[in-house]
């Protein structure tokens, strides 16, 4: 296992090629459990031979902050195999790269993260887990990822994540920044603990959220079931049919199923324990504390709005 730095063989990067083999260290090109690494020796972008470290099996490929050239492009992703994978890079210009799985690793990108970042980081193929700590990322249509945790270093708004059309994430995990989710693939579980998610293209069959903003605007399809104990809940930004199924609230918590054209379904009603919730028809039922904690509301088109008669809501 050796390093391989980009730019410090005799080529120095000055043909922009990765598949050059004086571009690196010793003027060998990496080979299975090498660690690449761009530490602005060069900062010459990478454009050509972007496909050169699909079939090796890294063990990490780094970017730092020094690095301030670019790595792949909007027509064809840099193309990596890695278990450990870090971009810091802070150059002008967005960077492309793949999860490539080989024999080494059946996952491209065995665990991924983005720690900084001037310009966009744009994913595609199969990764583990990806970690989003600043910056703004992408993944990419048809893109496979397991757990996608976004986090932050100086704030909560420091990520912006877009995930494109028939991209797959099956766990989200939301502390900070803003999430907007186009993929018309279904989500397992968003875990939203700070933070604005926007949800619109897709069923959903888990959310817990504790705080944060989460933006239902997926026409015609269903969270199973959402549990929130703090935050904000909205329809209100379309007027699209959704439907809920099942909905426990909690004190702290806002949920707003008004969205002025009636066709916002909770199909098994609400489980109430806490919170302000606002409805269609005008209305909007205000529990409190002292309340039986337990009351349905239905929120369908041919139904108005009302409480179960163990509660005692007051109404606007």
């Amino acid at each position: 296992m050796s390093t391989r730095i980009w730019g410090a063989g005799s080529g120095a990067g000055s043909d922009n090629d990765l598949s050059t083999a004086a571009n690196w260290t010793g003027d060998s090109l990496p080979t299975n459990w090498d660690d690449v690494l761009f530490d602005g020796t060069v900062n010459t972008a990478v454009t050509a031979g972007l496909t050169a470290l699909a079939n090796i099996g890294l063990t990490s490929f780094i970017v730092t902050d020094e690095y301030t050239g670019y790595i792949g492009t909007d027509t064809t992703s840099c193309s990596i195999s890695a278990q450990v994978f870090v971009f810091s890079g802070l150059g002008t210009t967005s960077s492309y790269f793949s999860g490539s799985t080989d024999a080494t690793y059946t996952t491209g990108l065995e665990s991924a993260r983005v720690t900084d970042s001037s310009t966009s980081v744009y994913f595609t193929g199969t990764i583990g887990t990806l970690e989003l700590m600043k910056g703004t990322t992408v993944v990419e249509t048809g893109s496979i990822v397991t757990t996608l945790n976004c986090s932050f270093i100086d704030g909560s708004g420091d990520v912006a994540l877009t995930i494109e059309d028939s991209a797959t994430v099956t766990t989200i995990n939301q502390y900070g920044g803003t999430v907007t989710n186009d993929s018309t693939t279904a989500v397992t579980t968003v875990n939203l603990e700070r933070g604005t998610y926007y949800h619109n293209d897709a069923n959903l069959t888990t959310l817990n959220q504790k705080s944060g903003a989460f933006y239902f605007s997926a026409e015609g399809h269903t969270i199973t079931l959402v549990t929130i104990t703090g935050g904000t809940f909205t329809c209100e930004d379309n007027t699209s049919a959704k439907i809920i199924t099942s909905l426990v609230m909690w004190p702290t918590s806002v949920v707003y199923l008004s969205n002025d054209a009636y066709n916002v379904d909770v199909t098994n009603g609400i489980t109430w324990y806490g919170g302000k919730l606002e409805v269609d028809r005008g209305r909007k039922l205000y529990f409190s504390e002292s309340a039986v904690p337990s009351a349905s509301v239905s929120a369908s088109p041919t139904t108005s709005p009302s409480a179960s008669p163990s509660s005692s809501p007051s109404a606007s």
